[in-house]
């Protein structure tokens, strides 16, 4: 990051001789699990999952070359047989799982689509499948989360043009997620009983449990439908925690109008609360909703009255160049999609930057300082100091945080001045 040069052109005229950047990082206890960003992976499932990467990982694959290289992936490439997007897919986040902590996650998928009609929807549909279920519950990302995550995606069956296949049914992946946040009952999440070219009976928990939906984060409940509950991961020390989805799609929706009539409920009767309360239920209006809802603000029953908003912000990685893409990232706050490719570098750069752009909205800053020569008002040290920080909730005088020292560099060719580190190397990237 280059930092504005007339300022900076002015600021090196004070500036007296230089000093080493000490790149410390100052840390002060532990960040509380209650201030760290919730992540909400929603995996489309669909054919394109299982689509060819290379057709054999032991000839000239680079992709299968590139997991092989890094100690956290390596076991987990094939050893024979063609490699597909769901590899890629998942070995990339394993890849980034391994150096990423600070946040929560969870996964969401889902059901394919059986269920036949606005009345056969909900915790009373009779056995069949519909909407989206919750593998994971939020999870601090620590290292059984990250193996119990891997662990799942390892159990779904690649997908293919069969019933391994689901619909994405949009809509209700939003109404399932807002129903898990405001601790209200299970709605779809129990319908799967076709999941996964397993058709009839027993349902998706006995069929294939390891990739069946969390029991941890549900109670019984017998004063709702179906006589399971969700438990909120909002709590009253979560106040400067943020909620995020994180969209892998494909951008092609259909059998998603199947539970319009309780999304469209007020909310007093568990549904989101939309303007009008009729009609269809549009994708793009579910993820808005989600975005301009604060979840504890005390309206819902079981949450608590949390200060700030706290809202949804989506993601969306996509494959599919379409205008619903460009009008969902805008709807969900996130400005516009991000590229789905097959070239494992390019994934795990686009999970980690979307991972950092979470956790830098999750953070607060202090403006930068430039400290002044205490013996001479007139000369500016080049030292530049960046502090970061999560303030409690309590209010306590103990945030935890750290210090970073940098130093201004000298004016390159074009006049421009950045800011480096201990090692004189670029102390920001070029995308800031």
């Amino acid at each position: 990051m280059r930092l504005n040069e007339t300022f900076l052109t002015t600021l090196l005229l004070l500036i007296g001789s230089a000093a080493l950047a000490d790149d410390i990082d100052i840390y002060v206890g532990n960040q509380s699990s209650d201030t760290e960003p919730m992540v909400m992976f929603f995996l489309d499932y669909r054919p394109n999952l299982g689509s060819t990467v290379c057709a054999n990982v032991k000839s000239n694959c680079d992709p299968a070359e590139y997991f092989l290289a890094d100690p956290a992936t390596a076991a987990d490439v094939p050893a024979s047989g063609k490699l597909t997007l769901f590899h890629v897919l998942r070995l990339s986040l394993k890849q980034v799982f391994a150096r990423t902590d600070g946040v929560k996650v969870g996964l969401m998928l889902n059901h394919t689509d059986t269920c036949n009609g606005k009345t056969t929807s909900g915790p009373l549909a009779k056995k069949c499948s519909n909407g989206s279920y919750m593998l994971m519950g939020f999870n601090s990302l620590d290292a059984q989360t990250r193996q119990d995550f891997d662990d799942i995606l390892s159990a779904l069956p690649i997908p293919s043009n069969n019933n391994n296949s689901h619909k994405n049914q949009g809509e209700e992946k939003s109404f399932e997620f807002f129903r898990y946040l405001t601790g209200q009952g299970v709605y779809n999440g129990h319908n799967g009983f076709d999941d996964f070219d397993m058709p009839g009976m027993p349902n998706l928990d006995v069929d294939l449990p390891a990739a069946s939906w969390d029991t941890e984060i549900e109670v019984a409940d017998p004063g709702v439908a179906g006589g399971r509950r969700y438990i909120t991961p909002l709590t009253s020390g979560s106040s400067c925690g943020k909620i995020f989805m994180v969209n892998v799609t494909f951008g092609v929706l259909n059998h998603y109008d199947d539970s319009d009539d309780a999304i469209l409920a007020p909310k007093s009767q568990g549904g989101m609360g939309f303007p009008g309360g009729t009609g269809d239920v549009d994708y793009v209006a579910a993820t808005q909703l989600l975005y301009d809802t604060d979840f504890a603000d005390g309206s819902y029953p079981g949450v608590p009255n949390i200060p700030g908003m706290q809202n949804v912000t989506s993601y969306f990685i996509t494959s599919r160049d379409s205008q619903l893409l460009y009008d969902l990232a805008d709807a969900g706050g996130s400005g516009v999609p991000h590229e789905l490719t097959e070239d494992p570098e390019d994934l795990v750069t686009t999970l980690e930057d979307i991972l950092q752009s979470i956790l830098s909205v999750s953070s607060t800053f202090v403006p930068v300082s430039l400290p002044v020569n205490a013996f001479n008002r007139a000369e500016v040290i080049d030292n530049v100091f960046l502090a970061l920080f999560e303030a409690q909730a309590e209010g306590r005088p103990l945030w935890s945080g750290n210090l970073k020292k940098l130093r201004l560099d000298s004016a390159d060719e074009a006049g421009q001045i950045g800011l480096i580190d201990a090692l004189g190397s670029n102390a920001v990237a070029i995308d800031g």
